[in-house]
């Protein structure tokens, strides 16, 4: 699975790279709030969603370790949310990214 997140990053990284030269000042990451400009932010705070999906993995992983290392029913569902927290997280970053430019 670190694999996984290894290739999520660089996959997101190589997506940033090649769109940078096009990428506009501002984003639209918020889209929970209303249409316009409280959608957007600084191009850079996109790095926010690989920050979290590292995080998130990361402490999926020590609970794992620390509290459910005897049941191999809660490591599967922690496996599989976190292959679905690396797919999601990756879908998301590329998606903005070729949305806007």
């Amino acid at each position: 699975m670190t694999y996984l997140l290894i290739a999520a990053n660089i996959l997101m990284l190589l997506t940033l790279a090649i769109a940078y030269r096009t990428l506009p000042p501002v984003l639209p990451l918020f889209y929970s709030k209303p249409e316009g400009e409280t959608q957007l932010a600084l191009w850079w705070l996109i790095l926010i969603i690989p920050l979290c999906m590292n995080s998130l993995f990361i402490l999926n992983n020590n609970l794992t370790r620390k509290l459910f290392s005897l049941s191999d029913f809660a490591n599967k569902i922690i496996w599989y949310a976190n292959l679905i927290l690396i797919i999601i997280f990756t879908a998301v970053f590329i998606k903005i990214i070729t949305h806007v430019s």
